[in-house]
């Protein structure tokens, strides 16, 4: 029996790896009247339509002993007090500000980053000014996320592997050597 558990690659005692993936659609409603990220020219004037919708996507791993969450948002950025208040939505949960990790992807097609910013107190146009609003929105749709994707967690296995793609890539300078 030892020499399976051996073979097998799995350490007696070891516990399973867990996890789960979700994606969510993070657009906020237009009657929002959120600003577009990084279009200052814009003068905080809201988005007016949809043309594709902002997502977040999350990926809980669990290995019985601990658990973390990457949450990726095709936002501009997040300012410094969005991640504090997932943490305090999620107060009790196991969830804190060591186990999850969020990143922005830096898309100037979603909201202004700004405009979720507590401490904008600027009330300039140019660089976004700050919605309560959309504040909540954002946390609740983030916090929502990982609690849901913290559910249904199933065995996983890690790996790597590379493949080449001809004819994907391309060098946006023109330099045939690549």
């Amino acid at each position: 029996l030892f020499l399976i558990f051996l073979s097998s690659g799995i350490a007696i005692g070891q516990s399973a790896l867990l996890g789960n993936v979700k994606s969510i659609v993070l657009t906020p409603p237009l009657e929002m009247q959120y600003t577009l990220g990084g279009y200052g020219a814009r003068m905080n004037k809201p988005a007016e339509a949809i043309h594709d919708d902002v997502k977040a996507k999350a990926l809980v791993i669990n290995d019985d002993n601990k658990k973390y969450v990457i949450v990726t948002l095709d936002v501009v950025g997040l300012p410094p007090n969005v991640k504090p208040l997932v943490v305090e939505q999620l107060k009790g949960t196991g969830w804190n500000e060591n186990n999850i990790l969020l990143l922005p992807s830096h898309s100037h097609s979603s909201l202004e980053m700004l405009a979720i910013n507590d401490k904008n107190i600027f009330d300039n146009a140019a660089i976004g000014i700050f919605q309560k609003e959309l504040l909540d929105f954002v946390v609740d749709k983030i916090s929502n996320l990982i609690r849901e994707t913290d559910m249904d967690l199933k065995p996983i296995s890690v790996g790597t592997k590379q493949i080449k793609l001809e004819g994907v890539n391309r060098n946006r300078r023109g330099d045939e050597s690549v």
